[in-house]
């Protein structure tokens, strides 16, 4: 697992309003942590809570929203984790109980497409 930078842009689920931030990807981390503070300037809500085991192997429940993700050209709808106000993409990320994704690349140290079987 490893950590890395990248200019994101994450916006309302709508796709009308954004805003640009420095996020530091953590590899080992299903979904970004974004400050409550930024969600609620873009009126994004929660829709509901999910349990995450922390890097020390602790289980805790965050509240999870949608939020539009921009991101090497492409924009999707992506579940966030709602974060303490100040705090967010700068921090490493909770690990969601059952993965879904990943899409960190820590050899390249960049975003990478995630090609799933199903």
């Amino acid at each position: 697992m490893g950590t890395f930078s990248v200019t994101i842009v994450i916006g309302d689920v709508r796709g009308i309003r954004f805003e640009r931030m420095d996020a530091l990807v953590d590899t080992g981390a299903t979904y970004p942590v974004i400050p409550r503070d930024t969600l609620s300037s873009l009126d994004c809500q929660a829709v509901e809570r999910r349990p995450f085991t922390l890097a020390d192997d602790r289980v805790v429940e965050y509240e999870v929203g949608i939020v539009s993700l921009r991101l090497a050209g492409r924009t999707m709808p992506v579940p966030c984790v709602f974060g303490d106000e100040g705090s967010g993409l700068r921090e490493r990320g909770p690990r969601s109980r059952h993965r879904e994704d990943d899409v960190a690349d820590s050899w390249s140290r960049r975003p990478i497409s995630s090609n799933r079987s199903i």
